[in-house]
């Protein structure tokens, strides 16, 4: 992995000996990125996919261009830790593997090689499980009980885009922002939101608002 790996600046650790838990460092070093990583995934699960393609899908993630890193980036870290397998198309339009390039050399790579695609590996398929929506926020609704309905309320009321003002009014004065605090400190809106963030749940683009993936959750 280069230096661009973790956004944070930080590698992630070699110790783990399952390639599913290695491979989750990368998730868990980068979590402005979960969506993207996801995203990625989830497109090329059923088929390989053109980098240029892949890189627009990277563009469309909700807060992405916040992170100010190339879509490239999360495309070659989930190629490097092996949920992605890179693959070549030709001018024919026909798929390489590594095997089938591994002894061109540089000049007969350039030729047979017009564009890189990727396709999503067991491995990520198991990592996008790990990480999905479901499974995170199924584990904060069981983590928070008591905060479970605000949850869901938020969920709903953002499937149309909304500011912050209009989440603290709709949480302001609630029982939740007191009853459920755990110091006895009246809870803020904003921690919600942050909650709903890391999960996956809702994003910012303008004004905050449900993920697709979220929709798709409680709509289901």
């Amino acid at each position: 992995m280069d230096e661009a790996y973790s956004a944070e600046g930080e590698r992630p650790p070699t110790e783990p000996d399952d390639a599913l838990d290695r491979a989750s460092v990368l998730f868990q070093h980068n979590p402005g990125f979960r969506q993207a990583f996801l995203r990625i995934l989830q497109r090329c699960r059923d088929e390989a996919v053109e980098l240029a393609n892949l890189e627009a899908t990277v563009e469309e993630v909700p807060g992405y261009p916040k992170l100010k890193q190339p879509p490239y980036f999360p495309i070659r870290w989930l190629h490097e830790t092996g949920a992605l397998e890179e693959l070549y198309l030709d001018s024919d339009g026909r798929l390489h593997d590594g095997a089938e390039v591994a002894e061109l050399d540089e000049d007969a790579f350039d030729d047979l090689v017009v564009a890189f695609a990727y396709r999503t590996t067991e491995l990520g398929s198991k990592l996008a499980e790990r990480f999905s929506l479901r499974n995170r926020l199924a584990q904060l609704l069981a983590d928070e009980p008591d905060r479970q309905q605000t949850y869901c309320e938020l969920l709903a009321f953002l499937t149309q885009k909304r500011s912050f003002a209009q989440i603290e009014a709709l949480l302001r004065g609630r029982d939740v922002l007191v009853g459920t605090a755990r110091d006895g400190i009246a809870l803020q809106p904003s921690l919600f939101i942050d909650k709903l963030e890391s999960v996956g749940a809702v994003a910012y683009d303008g004004g905050w608002q449900t993920t697709p993936e979220g929709k798709e959750l409680i709509e289901g």
